[in-house]
Formats: C-alpha cells, structure tokens, sequence
C-alpha cells in the first residue's frame, strides 16, 4: 500500500473540507454541547475503528475531540485512512 500524495489527499477529502492534511495525516477537530457528548462521539468513532480495523489517535480535552488518521506502516495517508475520515463524517 503506497501513501497518498498531498494533491490525493486534497481530492479525496474534496467533501469533507473540515479534515485538514499534513506531512503524514489527516486531522479534524469537533466541538459538542457537553463532556458526555464528546465521549459518545468517541465511542461511535472507537466502534467504526474496530469495523474498519484500523484506529486513530484520539485526543480529548472536555468537549473538544480532535482525532488524526495515518497508516502507521507506510508513515502516510493511505485509503485506510479516507475511508475511515468519511465512515466518521456519517457519526
């Protein structure tokens, strides 16, 4: 499995313009109502991560989640990671 070239990156996520690319992933950050929301969202998130096996980094700070997708073994975004982003995108 090959990574992405940045130009990939963009296209793919052309629809989903809150995911944000860098050297070797894709970032997005949500905001929610309460602590218990965010933990929800998690949750959805952790369970489309065992569905799709394969698992972001996930960092929370209260209400604030930001989570970051890379295919750890090519040190890239691969399609792994888009597929994922967009399975969360349905949460």
């Amino acid at each position: 499995m090959q990574p992405y070239t940045p130009e990939e990156i963009d296209e793919a996520l052309a629809e989903f313009p809150e995911w944000l690319s860098t050297d070797f992933a894709i970032h997005r950050s949500y905001s929610f109502p309460s602590f218990r929301a965010a933990i929800a969202f998690v949750n959805a998130v952790a369970d489309l991560a065992e569905q799709h096996n394969h698992h972001p980094d996930i960092e929370i700070h209260f209400r604030d989640v930001s989570l970051s997708l890379w295919t750890h073994t090519v040190s890239g975004v691969t399609s792994r990671d888009i597929e994922l982003a967009k399975a969360i995108e349905t949460i």
